[in-house]
């Protein structure tokens, strides 16, 4: 991918990566692993999320600019899905909106699990919103990977006040069954 201005600290992004892949390396080799690829695109992709939140007109842009390809797929009344994709499907992000707003933009990929991306994901909020990060629902709730509760439902992961607006970022297991178990997938929901 290329690179993005404002990107995480080098410290916070090798945390982050280091997070994500237990056994990596400190220092960057010359070519990267899969594994490698798919953190670096997954944190680029949760960036760009958070740091256009609250303008919808400068996602598309900023996601093509760093060399996601995009598709929309549109259910009319304003209500739509923005596709973006990373090279080698190392991530897909689905922006929906329903008109004026974004509503979610969905991180997924086959390359990291729940019980990575939710530290992983923390991380990278964390360096662009620092000291602003709390854990679990806006309500309080606290659902996390491996408990009794994750089998039925999101992980509660954690929120944000961000300005003019509150972000909850929760996790899931990427497909469909919106449930927080553990299969090598992760599905980064940024609820704006």
């Amino acid at each position: 991918m290329l690179s993005v201005p404002h990107q995480i600290p080098p410290a916070a992004a090798l945390k982050a990566l280091a997070l994500a892949t237990p056994l990596c390396s400190a220092f960057p080799a010359a070519s990267q692993t899969l594994a490698e690829a798919a953190a670096l695109n997954t944190q680029l992709a949760i960036e760009l999320c958070v740091r256009n939140y609250r303008v919808v007109e400068q996602i598309r842009p900023a996601f093509e600019a760093a060399g996601f390809v995009h598709s929309t797929e549109d259910f009319g009344g304003g209500q739509h899905i923005d596709w973006y994709a990373a090279p080698a499907d190392t991530v897909n992000v689905a922006i929906i909106s329903t008109g004026v707003d974004a509503a979610d933009c969905r991180v997924t990929t086959g390359h990291m699990d729940v019980t990575q991306a939710l530290p992983f994901s923390t991380a990278v909020v964390e360096a662009l919103l620092p000291g602003q990060v709390q854990p679990g629902s806006p309500e309080g709730q606290n659902i996390l990977p491996g408990t009794p509760e994750s089998e039925q439902d999101f992980c509660s992961g954690f929120h944000v006040f961000a300005p003019r607006k509150l972000i909850w970022v929760q996790l899931a297991r990427a497909g469909n069954d919106g449930t927080c178990r553990s299969d090598g997938t992760a599905s980064i929901n940024i609820r704006m």
